[in-house]
Parts: structure tokens; C-alpha cells; sequence
């Protein structure tokens, strides 16, 4: 089958950002997902590895008895130091 629109690079590319998503998404699980507030899915598909990995760390340090949603747990400006979110 042929798609004469979609090139071999833009496949390549949005399968990359569908990895990483899927990535993030299999680690902190979708009970989680809902306190990543300040990125979009399209941002974060632009991350680097280094980055989903931060974001993947954030959520596995903290237990799941942290999270509720009576408290905010999301990343946001205030997760990250500045020197962090000038990185992602």
C-alpha cells in the first residue's frame, strides 16, 4: 500500500514521537498521565530521551499513595527548576 502524501521521513518521525509517548505513557501508567498539565502531547513528543526519561523519573520516585486528586501533583512550573524547564 501506497501513500503518496506521507514520506519515509515523516512516517519515521511521527513513529518516533509515538514511541515516546507510548513510552512515557507504559512507565508512569494513565492514572498518572492527568497531573502532566503543563505539556501537551505534542510537546512532549518533541522531548528528547533525556527529557521523557526526567518526567518518567518524577512519577516513579514518588509512591502511589502521593498521588490523589485532592492534591496537586502535576508538573508544572513550580516541579521543575527553571534551569529544568529551559531544558525541556
Amino acid at each position: 500500500m501506497s501513500f503518496p502524501d506521507i514520506t519515509r521521513d515523516s512516517l519515521c518521525k511521527k513513529t518516533q514521537k509515538a514511541k515516546k509517548i507510548y513510552k512515557l505513557l507504559k512507565k508512569i501508567g494513565l492514572d498518572k498521565i492527568k497531573y502532566i498539565k503543563l505539556y501537551s502531547i505534542n510537546e512532549i513528543s518533541k522531548f528528547t530521551n533525556d527529557e521523557i526519561q526526567k518526567i518518567m523519573d518524577y512519577f516513579l520516585n514518588k509512591s502511589n499513595s502521593d498521588f490523589s486528586d485532592d492534591q496537586d501533583n502535576s508538573i508544572n512550573n513550580d516541579s521543575f527548576s527553571q534551569t529544568d524547564m529551559l531544558e525541556m
